[in-house]
């Protein structure tokens, strides 16, 4: 299969065409990362107040064939990067699975010496302390915990 496409340049129109069955990509989807330190970075997730009798109480309300509450890990530590977080920290994402896609309800980063675990907020693209996060909505509504007092 070709696609064609035209520029100009200087006044002299050039058409250059692609063959997309001999570009080369690479990707993958839905790809389970499982090994003892993910299977320890869920555990340590599982026992957050809160996480396992969420997903339990929504998979009996809403589980059929093919939605249910689920819990991943999304990324491993990459001991190559130069950010923090991304080299010292498991990605585990908690939300609903519904088969063609997943919505996240928390994403919670545990590092890989297993003593810390952080919430990582997507909206305002930050991550905080796991105490901290238990204090704020939606956390607080989640766990049943008065929130902070300004």
């Amino acid at each position: 299969m070709s696609q064609g496409c035209s520029a100009t340049s200087q006044g002299q129109a050039k058409t250059s065409t692609v063959d997309v069955h001999k570009l080369d990509i690479h990707f993958s989807v839905g790809r389970v990362i499982e090994n003892e330190e993910t299977r320890k970075a869920l555990a340590m997730v599982n026992e957050i107040n809160g996480v396992g009798f969420t997903m339990n109480r929504y998979n009996e309300r809403f589980a059929n064939d093919s939605v249910h509450a689920t819990k991943f890990v999304d990324r491993e530590p990459d001991p190559k990067a130069d950010d923090r977080l991304l080299k010292n920290y498991y990605n585990v994402v908690v939300g609903a699975d519904s088969m063609t896609m997943v919505h996240t309800w928390f994403t919670f980063l545990v590092k890989n010496d297993f003593k810390e675990i952080l919430y990582y907020d997507m909206k305002k693209g930050k991550t905080m302390p796991l105490d901290d996060w238990k204090t704020n909505w939606p956390a607080s509504e989640f766990l049943g915990i008065a929130p902070k007092k300004p």
